[in-house]
């Protein structure tokens, strides 16, 4: 198996990978000379091909102790994945100014507090950033929120790239020797990565470089712009692959994997009758797709086979189209004031729960008096036939095997898929 080179230069360099998502965010870090410590599990990988003094990068594990600290220090979720996440949401108070913000926004009795306090809540904000020909029939139709108001989106971006840099901060200097100084050594001189969808180009980019000279990453010159770099999901999703089982066979293999599985089996689990990949990366907001193949069978080095797709038919507009659901079954009972709660109960357990669409679903609302039969409300719970769950996916399962078809098509590339 062909390995990657050492990085070999004496400067010494810090890299911080913001990954922001339109749900939940992840941070990664790499010192040189120093061990690797895995905010972001997917990230990571892309970091050790750029960095690591006189060695091959290896994957290194993150210690239960490192979520522990991550939990406390930062309120972030360990995931399933391996890693931690943060909830990509921000409250402002009626004069502009933060005032919670990651899992703190998300904590019992928020929702409570920002009504007494007229705090306005900022969430799926990414989705503000994407091209204004897709974004603005999903803005009018109310699937995206509104971004508060007197704010941009490059105001909320900003504020939650300078959350999550301070976040990187505190934890290198409070888990590091002499963190303080070695942070204060090389903060004027870290190097940035953001990722975005497939489809973000110079205009996106643009902006989310704007954001992070407003959130004090870098500086508004042409050496701070250099010290800024992007690279598309896609691109780090092959990274991640590569580095769990995409081997020497990858010419031969393809598979679709989500961002949220677990580390995808190695090669031989896998078919073998094409010549490319695709990468099918289900985020919180939009879905790539990308193909790629193998540009030689010596080294692991590839290219896009067809142009890249990114569609709006992520996680959140499954819960949207729950949401709908719920709007026109409840419209003239004494439940509709119970849908914002219906909603969240769905997002965060139902959606989650479902696997079969023959498995009726209950959403948690109210209490046991609760009760319509008609509606199929008994006890405080909404029971939900499993066909309906399962159309609330339909329209982005459907998206994918359409876009998957269609690079199949047009690609010169045979790719198989498995």
């Amino acid at each position: 198996m062909p390995t990657r080179q050492p990085y070999s230069s004496t400067q010494r360099k810090l890299v911080l990978a913001f990954d922001v998502g339109t749900t939940f965010s992840g941070i990664s870090y790499r010192l040189v000379g120093h061990l690797l410590l895995n905010l972001s599990s997917e990230l990571w990988v892309l970091l050790c091909s750029i960095l690591n003094l006189g060695e091959v990068a290896k994957i290194r594990s993150v210690t239960r102790s490192i979520h522990k600290a991550l939990k406390r220090r930062f309120h972030a979720q360990h995931c399933a994945g391996g890693g931690s996440k943060i909830p990509t949401v921000i409250y402002y108070d009626k004069h502009g100014e933060v005032r919670a913000v990651g899992a703190k926004a998300r904590q019992k009795g928020i929702e409570a507090d920002a009504e007494d306090k007229e705090w306005t809540k900022a969430e799926w904000f990414k989705l503000h950033l994407h091209p204004q020909s897709s974004s603005a029939a999903l803005i009018a139709s109310h699937a995206i929120p509104p971004l508060p108001k007197g704010k941009t989106v490059i105001d909320v971006f900003a504020d939650f790239l300078r959350y999550l840099h301070q976040c990187a901060r505190t934890y290198i200097e409070e888990t590091h020797p002499n963190g303080t100084d070695m942070w204060q050594n090389l903060e004027t001189c870290t190097d940035f990565v953001l990722t975005h969808p497939n489809s973000w180009e110079g205009t996106q980019q643009s902006q989310m470089r704007c954001a992070a000279v407003r959130a004090g990453l870098i500086p508004n010159s042409l050496a701070g712009q250099q010290r800024l770099s992007f690279v598309t999901e896609g691109e780090v999703s092959l990274h991640f692959c590569i580095q769990e089982g995409l081997a020497t066979h990858t010419m031969e293999v393809s598979f679709i994997r989500h961002r949220t599985m677990d580390p995808p089996p190695k090669v031989s689990g896998y078919s073998q009758q094409g010549k490319g990949i695709f990468i099918v990366d289900a985020g919180g907001g939009a879905v790539d797709v990308t193909a790629y193949r193998q540009t030689s069978q010596d080294t692991q080095s590839f290219k896009e086979a067809i142009a890249p797709q990114c569609h709006f038919q992520g996680s959140v507009f499954v819960t949207s189209n729950a949401r709908n659901y719920l709007e026109n079954l409840l419209e003239n009972s004494r439940f509709i004031d119970d849908i914002p709660n219906m909603t969240e109960y769905f997002n965060k357990r139902t959606k989650l729960r479902f696997h079969n669409d023959d498995d009726a679903q209950y959403i948690k609302f109210g209490r046991r008096g609760d009760r319509d039969p008609l509606l199929n409300i008994r006890s405080g719970q909404l029971k939900l036939l499993g066909s309906n769950v399962a159309s609330f996916f339909e329209p982005s399962i459907q998206c994918m095997v359409e876009s998957i078809e269609k690079q199949r098509a047009k690609s010169e590339t045979q790719i198989a898929v498995s």
